[in-house]
């Protein structure tokens, strides 16, 4: 972006462009305790590596509605949410800017595999200690390890959705702990 302040006497208050990507995905869990994962078409190191599906948000979507969809997208599987998982940040990606990435916990609402072949090489349901025997990317391993530790917890981040303070434009979505109010599969761990 190209600016110039005018203003010889003042500093220039102008905001930075957009600095952030955003992404979405989701650990979607089974009654088997089973979780989906995909193995990318297309990957950096020529090492194509078990891991949650996920993408990025498209501009103005909601996180939680990008996670849903981009499972879908990826692997064919409908699903619903149930809570917020995990944030990463990561500073220096791609042109300078950070990259945030939100992970939901979602509920399958169907079983039946359809992965877009022009992003996914393949995709299956895996049993969540054969997933984290496999040769993962760190953040994967850290957040089915981060869902194993909190299966038993009482609270859960939920969303809700709440009015935004200038009429006229969608809703807001309002992330806090919440009771859980339904119980995921419980590990064998």
């Amino acid at each position: 972006m190209l600016t110039k302040w005018l203003a010889s006497n003042e500093q220039n208050n102008l905001p930075h462009y957009a600095g952030f990507y955003i992404g979405a995905g989701g650990l979607v869990v089974n009654d088997k305790n089973e979780i989906l994962t995909i193995q990318e078409r297309y990957t950096l190191l020529n090492k194509s590596r078990w891991k949650l599906p996920g993408g990025l948000v498209d501009p103005n979507e909601p996180i939680v509605e990008a996670a849903i969809r981009e499972v879908q997208e990826e692997t064919g599987v409908k699903t619903e949410f149930v809570s917020l998982l995990s944030i990463r940040q990561m500073s220096h990606y791609r042109f300078g800017c950070s990259d945030l990435y939100f992970v939901c916990l979602l509920r399958p609402l169907s079983d039946k595999l359809s992965p877009d072949h022009q992003e996914v090489k393949e995709c299956k349901w895996m049993d969540i200690q054969e997933f984290l025997s496999q040769d993962l990317v760190p953040v994967n391993r850290m957040i089915v390890e981060d869902y194993l530790k909190g299966v038993l917890l009482p609270v859960q981040v939920g969303v809700t959705q709440i009015p935004h303070y200038r009429k006229g434009l969608p809703s807001m979505q309002f992330y806090t702990l919440q009771e859980k109010l339904h119980q995921l599969p419980k590990s064998n761990i």
